[in-house]
């Protein structure tokens, strides 16, 4: 959570939930971040679309700032992600 608060973000709040946390709820999309939960997400009903992409585990590595790589390469993706699904 130090990387989020580095950026500004507010981490109050956030907590990993459980799939059974979210069962019966529907999503336009739901986007894994590595294999292991796509794999366990794949079981989720109510997705529209499922996006997979699989980024290394920043908890394994021996990178220096780990984290904050991690979550610089998920802020790009996501950045293309809108851009591309809000062309109409």
């Amino acid at each position: 959570m130090a990387a989020l608060e580095e950026l500004g973000m507010s981490t109050e709040g956030l907590f990993s939930k459980a799939l059974e946390e979210v069962a019966g709820e529907s999503f336009d999309y739901v986007v894994t971040l590595c294999d292991k939960s796509a794999l366990e997400c794949h079981a989720l009903p109510g997705a529209g679309e499922y996006i997979v992409w699989d980024f290394e585990d920043p908890a394994g590595s021996s990178r220096a700032n780990a984290y904050r790589h991690t979550l610089h390469e998920i802020n790009e993706r996501l950045r293309m992600f809108v851009l591309v699904k809000s062309k109409p």
